[in-house]
């Protein structure tokens, strides 16, 4: 066959009849689209992931909550700090492997020492309660086998409030 006198559109029935692969249909209901629920579960599995995911967004609202309480806007800081919370809380959803740590060293702790402090205007205390947190985080990374974590420009910026 020459290939060189087959027009698009010809490219194109052949592809769509089903000569050309048998490549799925395309379309963007990538949940729906699944075969069953069994399927669909796994799809909703895999998007969520495991404690990675989780671990970006603490790292977003530590850096967050950290640039707040440096401007003194501790109500701002107090809603990220809140939201960090969650993410790690739904982190841990994913892989309950990693609750005990999360809340021993960090959930049970140091999370709601800060966020009590937060409501003080006691720029000196938040601070201090700020790099508390911080010092429980690099522990729990330590405990959890990652302790590579803690060598990243997030901890390093976040060391002290000059």
């Amino acid at each position: 066959m020459n290939f060189s006198m087959i027009t698009s559109s010809a490219l194109v029935a052949l592809f769509v009849s089903g000569i050309a692969g048998a490549e799925p249909k395309a379309t963007n209901h990538w949940l729906l689209d699944a075969e069953n629920d069994e399927e669909r579960f796994k799809r909703v599995e895999q998007m969520f992931a495991g404690f990675s995911g989780a671990m970006a967004e603490v790292g977003d609202r530590y850096q967050h909550t950290y640039d707040a309480i440096k401007d003194g806007n501790y109500a701002l800081a107090s809603y990220h700090w809140d939201k960090l919370r969650g993410a790690i809380e739904l982190g841990y959803l994913r892989r309950p492997g990693r609750a005990a740590n999360a809340k021993g060293l960090f959930l049970e702790t140091a999370w709601p020492e800060l966020k009590e402090q937060l409501t003080s205007d006691d720029r000196q205390a938040i601070q201090q309660r700020f790099q508390q947190a911080r010092s429980a985080c690099l522990a729990c990374h330590v405990a959890e086998e990652v302790p590579f974590m803690n060598d990243q420009p997030l901890f390093r910026h976040t060391a002290d409030f000059k």
